[in-house]
């Protein structure tokens, strides 16, 4: 898992710390209150959020099987 604040936003992708997070129709998004929410209502909040992401190695980056907004 990497967390940091995020650096950019290209949905379906972000970057945090420079590292490429992807994401796909499997991955769960989650607001601070861990409750799942939609990829377009995750996209339109993440810039410059606190975001935890999961998964697993991809293209030098990281696959999200889960991200998730931090306070």
């Amino acid at each position: 898992a990497i967390r940091a604040f995020v650096d950019s936003v290209n949905n379906p992708n972000f970057t945090i710390r420079g590292v490429s997070v992807e994401t796909n129709g499997n991955t769960v998004f989650r607001d601070t209150n861990e409750q799942v929410i939609t990829a377009a209502t995750f996209f339109a909040q993440a810039s410059g959020r606190l975001v935890e992401a999961e998964g697993s190695p991809s293209n030098g980056g990281i696959l999200a099987d889960e991200v998730e907004c931090e306070d």
